[in-house]
């Protein structure tokens, strides 16, 4: 062989090392991301229930499960889960978000969502996770927390707040409870 042909081929081999080392660190950082699971109690039937998450900014980011009647008029109604209707423009969402995340209305019992976050395309950071849900009337309840998704685990209990304020029945005020996240990375 000419020196010619061994720098070529050296060069070759170095070059085809690169490649596939950048491919590894890519299948490895993609094999790394995570599920975002946010579980909840529902204590009640028929409550209207939405799931969302916001920057650390509260910018409005991604909704992850909406209840079917709010998802097709009641988001029209300023009464019904205010905090998402005012953020998630859900009268230009597309067919496909809508499909997605639209579900019937949670039922009485213990609930989870489980979200492949490299499937929906949510980077990694800090989000505020928030679970709100319609009582009747003006009454609403909002639980946030905050969740990092990233290269660790983390998990969360979230606090609620009462919309427009505390409901006058006490027995309503635990409809929703138990919400918390938590995220765990895919092969861990």
């Amino acid at each position: 062989m000419t020196r010619f042909n061994i720098r070529n081929g050296i060069i070759i081999l170095l070059l085809s090392v690169m490649v596939v080392s950048c491919n590894k660190k890519k299948i490895i950082e993609s094999e790394t991301k995570g599920y975002l699971t946010i579980n909840y109690q529902i204590s009640d039937y028929d409550l209207l229930t939405v799931i969302w998450l916001e920057d650390l900014q509260n910018n409005y980011v991604k909704t992850l499960l909406v209840s079917e009647w709010l998802s097709y008029d009641g988001h029209r109604y300023p009464d019904i889960c205010p905090d998402w209707s005012s953020v998630a423009d859900w009268e230009n969402v597309s067919k496909t978000v809508f499909d997605e995340v639209t579900t019937a209305t949670p039922q009485i019992d213990t609930h989870k969502i489980v979200v492949d976050c490299e499937q929906i395309n949510l980077p990694d950071g800090e989000y505020h996770y928030l679970v709100e849900t319609h009582i009747e009337n003006e009454f609403n309840i909002l639980y946030s927390g905050q969740i990092e998704i990233g290269d660790k685990p983390d998990s969360d209990t979230a606090e609620v707040t009462y919309i427009p304020g505390a409901h006058q029945d006490s027995t309503k005020l635990n409809l929703l409870s138990d919400v918390s996240a938590e995220y765990k990375l895919r092969n861990r």
